[in-house]
């Protein structure tokens, strides 16, 4: 069993300039130009991101600065008998600690 004539060995290759024309080709959508709200900095944004606010993660943070987290004040959100795996306070540990208790007990 061998090569036929025509046979392209190097597939990988192929496919990657195939790959690379698709991305090329998704880079030259159209752009907006917004103004970031922190820095004043102008940068450009695809069509879908039409609600951004800020040029970086950096800005972003800088903005976040002072305020409080999400989850500030949530106290217990989805915790102890609200989650989904509570199983009224008994752990495999606790309940392996007891198993072995009550085993010593019934040998006494």
């Amino acid at each position: 069993m061998g090569f036929k004539k025509g046979h392209k060995i190097n597939v990988g290759r192929i496919c990657s300039d195939i790959t690379k024309a698709k991305i090329s080709k998704a880079n030259t959508k159209e752009k907006l130009n917004k103004i970031c709200e922190v820095c004043g900095k102008e940068f450009k944004v695809y069509l879908k991101r039409v609600n951004a606010k800020f040029c970086s993660v950096k800005c972003f943070g800088i903005s976040r600065k002072g305020k409080p987290a999400w989850n500030k004040g949530l106290k217990g959100y989805n915790a102890g008998k609200q989650h989904w795996n509570y199983k009224h306070g008994l752990s495999k540990t606790k309940e392996y600690k007891r198993e072995i208790q009550r085993k010593r007990k019934k040998r006494k």
